[in-house]
């Protein structure tokens, strides 16, 4: 049981963003606005299995982008989605595609380390697994799904160059539905365990969450006391992956 969570990957998209915004597309077209089931969105992009397989990981792919918002069971199309999808123009689009390569928090995270240095290391498989959290197994997969989504948002050339990725006046989570999961609510609403008197390995003083799960189980979260805006989005979207692969499960 530990070996298999140990080995279970950070979550990622399956489909590049070139290939998420043309699926997206398939559903705004068959389906417009509104709020679909898991497997009638499955249905729409060739799959009939919508709880495991090829199917399920498509949607998710297509939640990391922020292509679509889950609700209550349901998932819609968002606003970034239609920005793609039917853009005003050209500028639209373009911005569009720079957010959803950010949405991603592996792709947001590999954004910010190798922006400043201009360059994206040739040998990515190998620091996704062992710094990012993907497994040996997928680390290939996953590195080729980042290239192709930077160079199809026109950040990554074919040397490996990279430009700034942040549109100009437009954070990553613009066009998208707000507020945190129902999961994200109960971690935000827990009762912090109050910091060691002394400075943690940092220096810093920490607050800290305890959650009692299924089993006798008890998860353990810690953050820093200061916390800005974006460093809460971070911590929502990463729950949000956590019922990503509790689904899968189910």
């Amino acid at each position: 049981m530990n070996r298999q969570m140990t080995e279970r990957s950070r979550a990622y998209p399956v489909l590049s963003l070139e290939d998420g915004g043309t699926a997206v597309g398939e559903i705004l077209d068959r389906l417009g606005d509104g709020s679909y089931s898991r497997e009638v969105l499955a249905e729409v992009l060739g799959h009939s299995n919508a709880r495991g397989g090829p199917g399920a990981r498509k949607i998710a792919a297509l939640t990391q982008y922020g292509f679509l918002n889950r609700k209550a069971g349901l998932y819609s199309p968002t606003s970034l989605a239609a920005s793609v999808v039917w853009p005003a123009d050209e500028s639209q689009r373009q911005g569009a595609l720079l957010r959803a390569l950010r949405h991603p928090p592996l792709f947001e995270a590999l954004l910010d380390r190798y922006e400043p240095q201009g360059r994206l290391p040739e040998h990515l498989d190998g620091i996704l697994w062992r710094d990012h959290g993907i497994t040996r197994k997928a680390s290939t997969v996953a590195a080729e799904m980042f290239r192709r989504s930077a160079r199809y948002a026109g950040v990554l050339d074919e040397q490996g160059a990279l430009r700034p990725a942040r549109a100009a006046g437009a954070s990553r989570r613009d066009g998208l539905h707000s507020g945190p999961t129902v999961a994200g609510r109960a971690l935000l609403g827990a009762a912090p365990v109050r910091p060691d008197s002394g400075a943690g390995r940092a220096g810093r003083a920490e607050q800290r969450f305890e959650f009692a799960l299924t089993g006798g189980r008890v998860a353990k979260l810690c953050l820093p006391l200061e916390l800005c805006r974006r460093d809460l989005d971070i911590v929502r979207k990463q729950i949000e992956f956590l019922e990503y692969q509790v689904e899968e499960k189910d």
